[in-house]
């Protein structure tokens, strides 16, 4: 699988911020493992991290071992260009859960919602737990605006929960999801917990090796790349609930194509909505936000 710079770029950042210290070669396995691109290797990872001096430092030491400069998120840097000033970014209305969590929001107006069929193989979530406070006032205020939006919480704060919360509401109206992942890891990671939830195994996939998608699932789960490959109307217009995780990704330009136009409930999960450019006002508030027409 062919991967652009700038997809690099974000995942090499990844890695040294989750693994403070990494050398290049432990960085390119990360790269391998998360974008499924067996040809990248430390050759591969080695002019880029040094080319990046404001985003990374290293040791002086053999091996080199890198470290993230700053605490912004993941972002898509295209060198050696200069970035024009930046208009100041127009106010969102924001929606606090708890001092670490938040829903984004933005009144999309009154919609008829399109569902595509009842699915044949149904799933039902069951929780084992109670919900936090938060995530039942997240989920309101979700649904109050026109179930559309992004979450930004932070790690661990239980995002991939409110989502299935939000799945679980999509299945009793006897709906479609598709959720979306960025790398393999969390593709695994949906997956066992969709199983584990659910207590039935989940057969329609895109991505990671699989190649099994169920028009008539009522959950699919799919990995970006794999996702993009999926343009037939028959994929693209199945779907009535699209769950975008690490959605801030998404506004690089390739990715954001995989934010399809039919699903007309939205909701997408970050930890940080920020990028070093301006994808998330060209691609992902839009979509999550603001009413589109079909």
């Amino acid at each position: 699988m062919s991967t652009t710079r700038s997809h690099l770029i974000d995942t090499i950042d990844s890695a040294i911020r989750r693994n403070p210290g990494a050398s290049a070669k432990e960085i390119a396995r990360f790269c391998r493992d998360e974008l499924d691109d067996h040809t990248i290797r430390k050759s591969t990872v080695n002019p880029i991290l040094y080319s990046h001096s404001d985003l990374w430092t290293c040791s002086g030491g053999t091996p080199p071992k890198w470290r993230a400069k700053t605490v912004k998120s993941h972002a898509s840097v295209k060198p050696q260009k200069k970035r024009p000033v930046r208009k100041k970014r127009a106010t969102r209305p924001l929606y606090h859960t708890q001092p670490e969590a938040k829903l984004l929001t933005q009144a999309c107006g009154s919609r008829k919602e399109r569902p595509t069929g009842p699915p044949e193989h149904r799933f039902k979530i069951k929780f084992n737990t109670q919900h936090y406070d938060w995530q039942k006032r997240a989920l309101k205020a979700w649904i109050k605006n026109g179930n559309r939006g992004v979450v930004e919480a932070v790690t661990g704060a239980g995002k991939s929960r409110l989502a299935l919360m939000a799945v679980q509401r999509a299945l009793e109206n006897h709906q479609k999801c598709l959720i979306v992942v960025p790398t393999i890891s969390l593709f695994h990671q949906w997956k066992k917990l969709i199983e584990e939830s659910s207590g039935q195994s989940l057969r329609s996939l895109v991505g990671a090796n699989n190649r099994s998608f169920d028009p008539n699932s009522a959950i699919t789960l799919g990995v970006v790349n794999s996702v993009l490959n999926n343009d037939s109307p028959s994929f693209t217009e199945n779907f009535d609930l699209l769950i975008a995780d690490e959605c801030h990704r998404y506004g690089a330009e390739k990715w954001s194509k995989s934010l399809m136009k039919h699903p007309l409930q939205r909701l997408g999960l970050t930890a940080t909505l920020e990028r070093g450019d301006d994808g998330i006002n060209e691609h992902v508030i839009p979509y999550f936000n603001k009413s589109k027409s079909l």
